[in-house]
Parts: structure tokens; sequence; C-alpha cells
């Protein structure tokens, strides 16, 4: 049941990257809380990849890009 459910969220994901209605940042982001809130995702998982060091660069330069 869980790889079905998956998978329905992945494909709706696509089809909003893809059809461009919703803006991409959003998409991605609930696609992430939808993963946490069915429990695909632990919270640890879902948030690892912001702490990153590359993804903290990439925010502080389109902070600084703003200013």
């Amino acid at each position: 049941m869980e790889k079905f459910l998956l998978l329905a969220l992945i494909l709706a994901a696509l089809a909003l990257f893809a059809s461009e209605k919703v803006r991409a940042d959003l998409v991605a982001l609930g696609l992430l809380l939808a993963l946490l809130l069915t429990g695909i995702l632990d919270v640890n998982e879902g948030f690892t990849g912001f702490a990153s060091p590359a993804v903290i660069t990439v925010v502080c330069m389109f902070v600084l890009s703003g200013a």
C-alpha cells in the first residue's frame, strides 16, 4: 500500500511540475510535507538535506542576491 501511495505522490508532483500551474518550490515542499505526514519519511530523513553545507550556501546566495 505504501508503494502505491508513494507512486501516486510522485506522479502528482511530476504532473504539477510539468503543468507549471503551481510554482516548483511549492510543489517540492508540498511533496516533502506529504511524505512526512503519510509516514513514508520520518522527520530526520525529511530534513537531512537542509543541513547540507551546499544547500545552506545556495540559500545564502539567494538571500544576498535579493538584497
